[in-house]
């Protein structure tokens, strides 16, 4: 019984040292120091006129020709709907592969292999 209580306690301290380890503050990667370097004030720059990138076409007026006779038309024939074939079963001679003795009412030739 002292071995578990002891055990469940070491758990208890081990899993408070990792959560407290776990959840502290991180410390700054950089300490400030008492001679810090002046930074300089940023300046305000123009940015250069952007050109287009993609040239884009201008738009042109193209009319068909216009002609005297239309297209041939294709023919085209309707097939049926496909449909399922009609069932016609199958004559098959049926006989019993294997031959049983008639059981008796009394049950005497019924033998229970146990």
């Amino acid at each position: 019984m002292k071995r578990h209580l002891l055990r469940l306690a070491t758990l208890a301290l081990l899993s408070l040292f990792f959560l407290l380890a776990g959840c502290r503050d991180q410390p700054a990667d950089e300490t400030p120091t008492a001679t810090s370097e002046a930074t300089a004030a940023p300046t305000a720059t123009i940015p250069p006129v952007a050109s287009p990138t993609i040239l884009i076409p201008e738009a042109t007026d193209t009319a068909p020709a216009p002609t005297d006779t239309p297209p041939p038309t294709v023919e085209v024939e309707q097939q049926p709907m496909p449909r399922f074939a009609e069932f016609r079963p199958a004559a098959v001679d049926v006989s019993p592969a294997l031959v049983y003795d008639p059981v008796a009412p009394d049950l005497s030739n019924v033998l229970v292999p146990f």
